[in-house]
């Protein structure tokens, strides 16, 4: 699927929605800020840190919700425990990963030591051999969390997205809003992977309001 039919996918999805942005032009969202002002005491789960919390950080800022943070690499634990969010006694972190199913998984780390993103999906530019992490699913990590709702998700699992939508079930938990940059560009069958995605969030009952610039950043609605 070629970048233009790309986007026209993506454009023929969305709904229009007064969007705003939060965190920075790397790891921030675009979100419908509305629904987190009406919300008595959010509860946000973000999944994928890396070296950037400016998300988290903008958010805890203008709502000062529960927020509850996930990322099984190593440096990303590191660095987290710098950030100024980690003396926030609102601020949750676990270095665990975001998959399909509960347990163990390989994750691959970045050849290039420059960069943090690693990732459950072997590709170009990852290291060969991978580290053991553990790994949840969203129902298993609210269930240990005490929650049924979650009011806004965020997810950058460089590409496990595609499993992780599939294998979602909103009767354990559900979820206001969702965030996630999506890697189908990674697959050789993306625009398939792509596709099938957008059918998955429509059938949950979410909408499509907001696709960032470079098309990778989506951000879907519960439709109500």
């Amino acid at each position: 699927m070629g970048r233009g039919k790309r986007r026209a996918l993506l454009t023929s999805c969305t709904r229009e929605y007064n969007v705003v942005r939060y965190g920075n032009a790397y790891g921030g969202f675009c979100i419908y800020d509305e629904k987190l002002k009406a919300a008595a005491s959010p509860v946000i789960y973000t999944f994928g840190i890396g070296e950037d919390l400016s998300f988290s950080e903008a958010l805890s800022d203008a709502f000062d919700p529960e927020i509850y943070a996930f990322d099984p690499t190593p440096r990303a634990g590191i660095y987290v425990k710098q950030h100024r969010l980690s003396d926030r006694k609102t601020f949750h972190f676990s270095p665990v990963g975001l998959s399909s199913k509960d347990g163990t998984e390989l994750f691959y780390l970045p050849e290039n030591d420059d960069f943090v993103s690693g990732s459950a999906v072997t590709r170009d530019g990852m290291k060969e051999k991978g580290i053991t992490v553990d790994m949840r699913t969203i129902d298993t990590l609210a269930k240990e969390n005490g929650h049924e709702h979650i009011d806004l998700l965020k997810m950058d699992i460089e590409g496990s997205e595609f499993e992780v939508i599939r294998g979602y079930d909103p009767r354990s938990v559900t979820i206001d809003q969702i965030c996630m940059e999506v890697h189908d560009r990674f697959f050789d069958d993306g625009p398939e992977r792509l596709v099938s995605l957008l059918d998955k969030m429509k059938e949950l009952g979410y909408c499509l309001i907001h696709v960032s610039g470079n098309g990778n950043e989506l951000t879907f609605l519960k439709d109500v």
